[in-house]
């Protein structure tokens, strides 16, 4: 085995300031589980970092402490909680040491085995860097089970098939048979611990296995327990080759594919990574859009029916209800429509009652621009891409240990930085309801302007422009912009968020106001069909097709605007 460094170390704590963070970090290097409970129960946060940017329950597992792993996890520790910025978990730390107690601890409390470090390395990744042969193969055996139990409906299933496996094959299959069994029923099933495990989880035999944890209501009442499919890539979704359903790009890092749910009958719509082709196209975007979704359910929001594990459980697509006409930047700039002043409006109205509801839950969403709002017929539009959400009000600390690192660079930073709000791109400012507002008012002025905003402009030249001079904004002017829509872009595209004074009931009353004008026919300066003739889409007014072609000359000069080029349809 090779003889390469650690890939993560566990310092002494600072002792430049010996406060109650500093003690916790140092009853944990001293395995010392009792006096971990009496800081925490005295108001030490469970998951307060070290200097190193190093949650306590990674200290413990990479070294190897399962009682204090453990301990940690009663006390409501986060089993998947990131390092920063390299984005190793708990797991990642437990598989290299080689202690199988931590693993089997942190796999109960609902670690996952999916999540990749800033290398895209996975926890079994890390087991194979570990020298000790015995160790590295203990853990395997471990990972092992747990995958074979995640294959099957419940861990109880997969008694009887060993049991069969082993009285009729030869030497070598019964010892792996016995392994395998003796890691995954015995590990899991019969050493739950009720004091880290669900009560719920448990009684209702639901066990987690390292690739997907369930959820039951975030401290909230729950009436009934929902769960999504788990569905197989091979058996169980088609290519849908009758649909005339679209088929896009979903920004940089993923696909959407018009598919058959083939035992269900149901066309669906399969988000699916780009991995092939992009590198960042990492299996912890779409787990962190699962992770917000479960906890998100709206008429507006767009639906999720069940997971696909592909890639033997490595990594995994969403299954969505059908989405007929594509995303909005689809629509503009790869099939050159244009839309009825009516469909504008429906679309911002709900889109506005998607993020009144996200908001209301306690979350922003955080990446609300056309690739995340998707057509799902000709009169109703849905939010989707949730994978930037993060709970309104967190701390650094908490978005940098839920979130991939990749999540929050510059890499993805500056695909999105189109329409984030100065203070996600300056850094300068936590976000807040009004940095998805202003989002959505981006939205709104690329509906209008027929463009990407600022399409010319790099994360670097737009990052130097907003600190050089903290109140540039978007141009607007008031021969293109509606009326109606002046006043609320204009407050909305506000880059001092003290400034921006606007919230979504009044974005979706100016909505109602300008579907009431055009019904009773008022002139064109109160919707959407006053134009001048530089605009690059015109949109129809009430009465005209919903969606309509542009003519070749459009067509072709959008093409060549549009930021990102031709996108081939998958």
């Amino acid at each position: 085995m090779n003889n390469e460094k650690p890939p993560a170390v566990v310092r002494w704590p600072s002792t430049a300031v010996k406060n109650d963070v500093f003690r916790l970090h140092t009853s944990i290097l001293l395995n010392k589980p009792k006096k971990v409970i009496k800081y925490v129960k005295r108001g030490t946060p469970v998951d307060a970092y070290n200097n190193d940017c190093q949650p306590p329950i990674f200290c413990a597992a990479l070294l190897g402490k399962a009682k204090v792993v453990k301990t940690l996890l009663k006390l409501g520790a986060n089993p998947n909680a990131r390092c920063y910025p390299e984005g190793y978990t708990p797991l990642h730390g437990a598989c290299y040491v080689g202690c199988t107690k931590s693993v089997k601890f942190l796999l109960q409390a609902g670690g996952d085995l999916r999540l990749t470090d800033s290398q895209r390395r996975t926890p079994l990744d890390w087991t194979i860097l570990q020298q000790d042969e015995i160790k590295r193969r203990n853990i395997k055996d471990v990972l092992d089970g747990a995958r074979m139990c995640a294959f099957k409906t419940s861990g109880r299933e997969l008694l009887p098939e060993l049991n069969c496996r082993i009285g009729t094959h030869d030497h070598e299959t019964v010892a792996i048979g016995t392994r395998i069994l003796r890691s995954c029923c015995a590990g899991y099933s019969k050493d739950l611990d009720p004091s880290i495990t669900s009560e719920v989880i448990l009684n209702h035999n639901i066990i987690p296995f390292g690739y997907g944890k369930v959820y039951f209501g975030s401290n909230e009442r729950c009436g009934a327990v929902v769960g999504l499919p788990f569905l197989n890539d091979i058996s169980d979704l088609k290519l849908d080759e009758q649909t005339t359903a679209a088929s896009w790009l979903c920004g940089k890092f993923s696909t959407f594919v018009p598919m058959v749910w083939a035992n269900k009958k149901t066309s669906v719509s399969v988000r699916e990574l780009r991995k092939s082709s992009v590198e960042d196209a990492i299996p912890d975007i779409l787990i962190a859009e699962l992770d917000s979704l479960v906890k998100l359910r709206h008429p507006s929001i767009l639906l999720l029916l069940a997971v696909c594990h592909v890639d033997n459980y490595d990594s995994l697509s969403l299954v969505f209800e059908k989405i007929p006409l594509g995303s909005l930047y689809f629509l503009l700039y790869n099939q050159f429509k244009r839309l009825s002043s009516r469909l504008v409006m429906e679309v911002i109205t709900h889109i506005c009652e998607a993020l009144e509801y996200v908001h209301a839950s306690g979350y922003l969403h955080g990446f609300v621009n056309s690739h995340s709002i998707f057509l799902v017929d000709s009169s109703r539009a849905k939010l989707g891409c949730f994978e930037y959400a993060t709970p309104i009000g967190a701390s650094k600390e908490v978005v940098q240990s839920s979130a991939h690192p990749s999540l929050r660079s510059d890499n993805h930073l500056a695909f999105y930085r189109h329409w984030a709000a100065p203070e996600l791109i300056s850094g300068k400012r936590p976000l807040t309801a009004s940095s998805d507002i202003y989002s959505l008012c981006c939205v709104m002025w690329e509906i209008i302007y027929g463009e990407v905003p600022w399409k010319d402009q790099s994360l670097e030249a737009l990052r130097s422009m907003m600190t050089e001079n903290p109140y540039a904004r978007i141009p607007l002017d008031k021969g293109v912009v509606p009326p109606l829509w002046y006043h609320v872009l204009n407050m909305g595209l506000e880059p001092e968020v003290p400034l921006r004074d606007l919230d979504l009931s009044e974005v979706r009353d100016m909505m109602a106001l300008s579907k009431s004008r055009i019904d009773v026919g008022a002139g064109d300066n109160d919707g959407l069909n006053s134009r001048v003739s530089s605009s690059r889409i015109s949109v129809k007014s009430f009465g005209d097709p919903v969606v309509e072609s542009h003519d070749a000359v459009d067509a072709e000069k959008l093409y060549q605007l549009s930021l990102y080029g031709p996108h081939t349809a998958v």
